[in-house]
């Protein structure tokens, strides 16, 4: 997994909802489970935070989420890309 690979602290699902690409809530199931499972194989298991950004509209967009196996969902992307940048830091010294 490339974010493991390259030391990074954790992962974040985003894409803005770009014309042609899944929304968010599309694809999230493969990701806590990819997250995991690479973890797993490295017998590292919960270092790497699941950060998900879905812009946030209601309370469904926090709980469901939650129940794919995120931990954290900013309500803006400059805020998931701060926590992101902020939790390298943290776990690169």
């Amino acid at each position: 997994m490339l974010a493991r690979r390259h030391a990074s602290g954790g992962v974040v699902v985003d894409n803005h909802q770009v014309d042609g690409v899944s929304g968010s809530f599309e694809m999230p199931l493969d990701v806590p489970a990819a997250v995991r499972e690479a973890e797993a194989k490295n017998n590292r298991n919960g270092e790497l935070t699941i950060l998900f950004d879905p812009r946030i509209r209601s309370g469904d967009d926090i709980v469901k989420p939650l129940c794919l196996g995120a931990q954290a969902m900013p309500q803006q992307a400059v805020v998931t890309r701060l926590l992101a940048y902020l939790n390298q830091m943290m776990n690169s010294h």
